[in-house]
């Protein structure tokens, strides 16, 4: 299959202290669902459980591989995930996530992984030795902002960020636009918008490094003596 996409794999943190079990697992499908219908246009392979309690999907843009880990948190409050995000090609025809395979996949997992082994939220792999640390240092960064977001402040946020809206959000917690703004001023919520964007611009670029670089590993070695 060809061309670059974005492999998400997730996978609950301290799912062993989480009892009862089920009624989180059901909560994990409802929100994938909402997710695969809500993301279907860029969606190749709907997100779907693979292994025990992880979960992954299969996007055609690469860019927005972020947002959705954001789409989970706002779907699934008060659940704290690890998120691996891999960028690459895929080696197989397009089919259930738990049939495929390919570079994105494997470093969707190493970048999994690799969240779980430094306790970080979100984790990034494309295999690009200089563009993989700018990255995963810019998801430190909003990573960090978030972590120290106040129960209230986590509250504010996932519910603008369902509608963008302040005079929708204060209506919903049944606060005060002003307050809803005083609270996201609080949560460094514009920077960390802006620190969003600016991910979107890095995934872009290394996305067509990735492909550039794909295009070019496959190009005919010309024998010897062949004029070039």
């Amino acid at each position: 299959m060809e061309g670059i996409f974005a492999v998400i794999t997730c996978d609950l943190r301290r799912s062993r202290e989480i009892t009862p079990r089920q009624p989180v697992q059901d909560a994990i499908k409802r929100a994938l669902e909402r997710i695969n219908a809500e993301y279907a246009t860029i969606i190749v392979s709907g997100f779907s459980f693979t292994l025990g309690d992880e979960w992954q999907g299969l996007i055609k843009e690469p860019r927005l591989a972020y947002e959705l880990v954001w789409a989970m948190r706002r779907y699934l409050p008060g659940i704290r995930i690890y998120a691996g995000i891999g960028l690459g090609e895929i080696s197989t025809a397009v089919a259930p996530v738990q049939e495929m395979d390919g570079p994105a996949f494997h470093r969707a997992r190493e970048a999994v992984e690799l969240a779980k082994s430094q306790q970080r939220g979100v984790a990034f792999v494309s295999g690009d030795p200089e563009g993989d640390p700018v990255v995963n240092s810019l998801l430190r960064l909003i990573e960090g902002t978030w972590n120290r977001a106040t129960q209230r402040q986590v509250q504010v946020v996932l519910s603008y960020e369902q509608t963008r809206n302040m005079s929708m959000t204060a209506e919903r917690l049944g606060i005060t636009k002003q307050a809803v703004s005083k609270i996201l001023k609080a949560a460094m919520w514009d920077e960390v918008i802006e620190a969003r964007e600016g991910l979107k611009v890095l995934l872009v670029n290394l996305s067509r490094l990735t492909r550039h670089e794909s295009t070019v590993s496959e190009s005919p070695v010309p024998a010897c003596g062949q004029e070039h």
